[in-house]
């Protein structure tokens, strides 16, 4: 077996995950905690640090490539909606941040408060298109769209009177396109700088989004307990979930399922 080349990252990989000790640690954590290592070692040292679209997925590319062999204790866990905690999206939602100076500015601050809330959002998948010929469809996401949708559809056919109606052909082909939007149900987490049931826009820090159809990536031994992720990285903070128009305080082991 041909050995791999050991380069910078991985060794700052393996040395990031040998200092947990075994604890199950957020993607996220990880791959602020290998970016802040390697801005150390260039030339890069004493300017803000910024996590960008390119690293996060040559980071996730290296990571799913080595990790068997730079941890074999370790594997990457997907954690689903139903074991989602508020703790769990509470530390998960500072290391989204983009600008590490927004995170040391909270960790290093006297309090936080997060306040978690869910809502639902709206993802078009086709429409009619209102430029070309009646009948022809613009695909907005192609990734929702069935494998056998039509190119275009039958268009409505109109009365004297002006009233659209549709034939048997268009019923067809609109349960063959499918939807024409869906609804992807969300947990929003805003992060806010002082402890407050009500924060004004200046306390605000930043509103981070959890699609509940996509899982979070946690790296961990094989069996592990979901809940040890609930601790919160700022020490004195407040969670809070607004509800039905009030707002009350929660525990980190809340779940979200």
């Amino acid at each position: 077996m041909r050995r791999t080349r050991e380069t910078a990252r991985k060794r700052l990989i393996r040395e990031a995950l040998n200092g947990t000790g075994g604890a199950p640690i957020p993607l996220e954590e990880l791959r602020w905690g290998v970016l802040l290592r390697e801005s150390e070692c260039s030339d890069n040292c004493g300017r803000s640090v910024t996590m960008t679209a390119s690293y996060q997925k040559s980071f996730n590319r290296s990571l799913r490539t080595f990790l068997s062999g730079l941890a074999p204790e370790m594997r990457l866990h997907r954690i689903s909606c139903d074991l989602w905690s508020a703790g769990l999206l509470a530390r998960i939602a500072v290391y989204r941040l983009q600008d590490f100076d927004l995170i040391n500015k909270l960790i290093r601050g006297e309090s936080a408060s997060f306040h978690f809330w869910t809502n639902a959002r709206t993802i078009d998948i086709w429409q009619e298109s209102h430029e070309g010929k009646p009948g022809d469809i613009e695909i907005i996401n192609d990734a929702l769209v069935p494998k056998d949708a039509p190119s275009r559809i039958e268009p409505l056919w109109f009365t004297r009177g002006g009233w659209p109606r549709s034939g048997l052909g268009r019923w067809n082909d609109l349960a063959a396109m499918g939807p024409k939007w869906i609804k992807r149900p969300l947990v929003c987490v805003r992060i806010c700088t002082r402890v407050t049931p009500s924060p004004s826009e200046a306390d605000i820090l930043a509103v981070a989004r959890f699609p509940k159809n996509r899982d979070l990536c946690v790296i961990a031994p094989e069996v592990f307990d979901a809940s040890s992720l609930s601790k919160v990285p700022v020490d004195s903070c407040q969670l809070f979930l607004r509800r039905r128009g009030s707002t009350r305080p929660i525990r980190a082991r809340q779940l979200f399922g």
